[in-house]
C-alpha cells in the first residue's frame, strides 16, 4: 500500500537549524538561553548533543545537573593560577562548573567545544587521568604533543582527545600528536573502548 501524499506544502528541514532540534533524554539537562537567531556554534552543538549514543546520553542526563547554551552565560572567568583549569577557562568558550556544562557559542580552538566539556565530566566523574591505563597513555603522547596545555594537563588532554573521537576528527587528533599515527589510533581505540563511541 502506498502511503498517502502530503497535504503539507513547502519543505521542512527535518533538521531544524534554529537550535530547537530534540536531543532526547538529554533535554532534561539542557537549558537553552538566546533570543532570536542563534549562533551557528550553537546550532551545531545541538546537533552534537542530539547525535549522542544513547548510553552516554542517559548517563549524562542523570549525572549533569545542567548543560546551558547561549551567548552571555559565562561568569567572569577565573582569576589566572598556577592550575591548568583556570588557564583553559580564562581562553574557553565554554566552561564545566562541578555538574554543570555552559556554551556560549564564542570562538574556540577545540576540535569540539560542547564534547570537549562533556569529556570534561566524564574525566572528572570516573576519574580516569588519573588512572594506571591513561598514565601509561599520557607518557607515549606526552613527547608527541604539539600544544603545551595538552602536554602539562592529562585531563585537558583526556578532553580534548574524547571530543575529537566524538567529533569524528580523526585527522586533528593526529596532527597534534605530531602526525603519529600508531599513537592517534591507540588513543582512538581507547575510547572507543571506554566509551563506545561507533562512527
Amino acid at each position: 500500500m502506498r502511503t498517502p501524499a502530503s497535504t503539507r506544502t513547502g519543505h521542512r528541514d527535518p533538521l531544524p537549524r534554529d537550535g530547537s532540534r530534540d536531543c532526547g533524554v538529554l533535554e532534561r539537562v539542557i537549558h537553552r538561553r538566546w533570543t532570536g537567531t542563534p549562533r551557528r556554534e550553537l546550532v551545531a552543538a545541538v546537533d552534537e548533543l542530539a547525535s549522542m549514543p544513547v548510553h552516554l546520553a542517559t548517563r549524562l542526563a542523570e549525572d549533569l545537573d545542567g548543560i546551558w547554551l547561549g551567548a552571555d552565560l559565562l561568569p567572569e572567568p577565573p582569576e589566572p593560577d598556577d592550575s591548568c583549569d583556570a588557564r583553559v577557562a580564562a581562553e574557553s568558550a565554554g566552561i564545566h562548573m562541578g555538574r554543570t556544562i555552559i556554551v556560549t557559542g564564542g570562538a574556540h580552538s577545540s576540535g569540539s567545544l560542547v564534547h570537549h566539556m562533556i569529556g570534561h565530566v566524564l574525566c572528572q566523574l570516573d576519574e580516569t587521568d588519573e588512572t594506571p591505563e591513561w598514565r601509561r597513555i599520557m607518557r607515549f603522547c606526552r613527547p608527541l604533543l604539539v600544544l603545551d596545555r595538552y602536554r602539562d594537563c592529562p585531563a585537558e588532554w583526556w578532553a580534548e582527545s574524547y571530543a575529537l573521537c566524538a567529533a569524528n576528527r580523526l585527522d586533528r587528533l593526529t596532527r597534534l600528536l605530531a602526525d603519529d599515527v600508531q599513537s592517534a589510533a591507540a588513543v582512538a581505540a581507547y575510547h572507543q573502548r571506554r566509551q563506545g563511541w561507533v562512527r
